[in-house]
């Protein structure tokens, strides 16, 4: 039997922190233009909950040579570093409504 107290629990909400990156931004001549897209790189214990969450197996990706392994789970994917920094990562286009990687190697 479960207690009433365990359905009326909200969700845990963690906060975020970590980096915003708008596509474009770094060219030149593009700052008249309108949001392409965006890249959400998220660290901290939100990354590690998520990172922990996904039921992928963690691969050695080349990408970093210092033993960083990643998940990944459609487009969106988190790392851990040897030195257990967690971080995850996802982009979106605003202009097609889709979801990419949020960096490559």
């Amino acid at each position: 039997m479960f207690s009433a107290s365990v359905f009326s629990q909200g969700p845990e909400y963690l906060k975020l922190e970590g980096e915003l990156f708008i596509w474009g931004d770094h060219l030149t001549n593009k700052k008249d233009e309108d949001l392409n897209g965006l890249s959400v790189f998220i660290t901290g214990n939100a990354a590690e909950r998520l990172y922990k969450k996904m039921k992928s197996k963690p691969i050695y990706d080349g990408c970093y040579s210092d033993g960083t392994y990643f998940k990944s789970q459609g487009m969106f994917s988190c790392s851990i570093s040897p030195k257990e920094k967690y971080s995850c990562s996802f982009g979106v286009s605003t202009k097609e409504g889709k979801l990419y990687g949020a960096e490559s190697c």
